[in-house]
């Protein structure tokens, strides 16, 4: 063997041997957790990943109704201890181009268990005033569309927007875990013009997910 061809399989061997040290170093410092999370599923709806959460799990339904996007996005907390302590939140997102605006026709999601039982939430607003920057919103009052200017725009849970976002936050349920339960989100008014979103149904799954140690 010539030197030129010892060199380049030494230099081979050097980049395999190396490369094989990284993978071995990114597996050591990286843990897989079982999380639980409910999965939206309906009819003309979009399920999304929410990429602006940690872990990320399809947890995000879309709706796009006449240029406004409407989403839903869930955040489970289980409780290890105490199951009874369990809770289901929910965001109803409205992301609004200029030229709509939108008006809330009722202020309470509707829960449906599959027991039969069904209960109301009620909705607490807010709008993103900057990127990171959120205020309280009244329920009651029009929510007016318009384009940022922001460079990196509004971080919703499914990703950034370039329009007016708001959102409305509400309790689904505090309990014993449920495997299934559907949620109406409410009414409202788009320019005037009645909308109705079809009922979601949020199914509990789990997913292995990899993640590096802090």
């Amino acid at each position: 063997m010539d030197a030129k061809h010892y060199y380049l399989t030494r230099q081979v061997i050097l980049y395999t041997g190396v490369s094989f040290f990284v993978v071995l170093v990114l597996m050591s410092c990286a843990v897989k957790i079982v999380t639980a999370y409910y999965q939206p599923s309906a009819i003309s709806g979009t399920n999304v990943r929410a990429i602006k959460r940690q872990p990320a799990t399809n947890s995000v339904m879309l709706f796009e109704i006449q240029g406004v996007i409407v989403g839903m996005n869930t955040f489970y907390q289980p409780e290890q201890r105490d199951s009874s302590a369990n809770k289901l939140y929910a965001d109803i997102s409205f992301e609004i181009p200029e030229g709509k605006i939108i008006e809330l026709l009722d202020y309470e999601i509707e829960v449906f268990a599959p027991t039969g039982n069904s209960w109301k939430s009620e909705l607490s607003g807010k709008i993103w005033t900057g990127p990171g920057r959120a205020e309280k919103f009244p329920r009651y009052a029009p929510m007016i569309g318009r384009n940022k200017a922001w460079r990196l725009g509004t971080a919703q849970g499914y990703g950034n927007t370039k329009h007016a976002a708001f959102f409305f936050s509400a309790l689904l349920f505090e309990g014993s875990e449920l495997e299934t339960l559907q949620v109406k989100i409410p009414k409202f008014l788009i320019n005037g013009f009645e909308v109705e979103i079809p009922i979601i149904t949020l199914e509990l799954d789990s997913e292995d997910i990899w993640t590096s140690l802090p």
